[in-house]
């Protein structure tokens, strides 16, 4: 969201996560196919509104989501 500032990417989330030792989850702009490249880098988990409200079918994007969690 413009409110908060451009785009910090996964080299940003990659260096906070390892200067923390708090869980920290990636959020902003993720998809099914960016939730893996979140989680290698050391994110503990994504949070995601936008693209699971806003989808065609919410029940698919869901199981789109934990299919990419590896919970299906």
């Amino acid at each position: 969201k413009a409110s908060y500032g451009d785009p910090q990417g996964l080299e940003t989330l990659k260096e906070v996560t390892k200067a923390v030792t708090i869980p920290v989850f990636a959020i902003g702009g993720i998809t099914p196919d960016r939730v893996q490249g979140c989680l290698e880098i050391g994110a503990t988990g994504v949070a995601v509104i936008s693209a699971i409200l806003s989808a065609p079918d919410i029940p698919e994007a869901v199981n789109a989501f934990q299919h990419a969690l590896g919970e299906l």
